[in-house]
């Protein structure tokens, strides 16, 4: 599932989780996670981006998930057009950043669907959007 690694969220920006870095590629992003240094190595197509480093999810250990990682919780999202993101809606401090990122944020709570393989990304097919087509590249 590489939308819990890495995802656009739109021109020019991406959403990176902290615990599955990239660890190939012309384009570094440092930060520090759990007080550690972490390293990201990006391909080139990804220089100019804005990288916004994923939250820590805020699920239970005790939450059950059999087909996916925690971190669907606050990686696996959708973005409705540029501006607007679709968030479990348990997850305030990825909403939090999200609107500190400048997001608008569409909290919906969908944390019942976890343990069965993923969230929004994983459960939804887009079938219409508005707006033109559009690459990021």
């Amino acid at each position: 599932h590489i939308d819990g690694t890495f995802i656009p969220l739109a021109p020019g920006k991406l959403l990176v989780n902290p615990k599955r870095p990239c660890i190939t590629g012309e384009v570094q992003k440092t930060f520090t996670y759990e007080g550690v240094g972490k390293e990201y190595k990006l391909p080139s197509m990804f220089k100019g981006w804005d990288i916004f480093i994923a939250q820590t999810p805020m699920l239970s250990p005790s939450h059950p998930l059999f087909f996916t990682s925690p971190w669907t919780a606050s990686c696996n999202i959708i973005m409705l057009d540029h501006d607007r993101v679709v968030v479990e809606a348990h997850e305030t401090t990825t909403i939090k950043a999200f609107q500190e990122w400048g997001f608008k944020v569409v909290p919906v709570p969908f944390r019942n669907f976890l343990p069965f393989g993923g969230s929004f990304h994983c459960a939804t097919c887009d079938i219409r959007r508005k707006g033109e087509l559009q690459s990021y590249f």
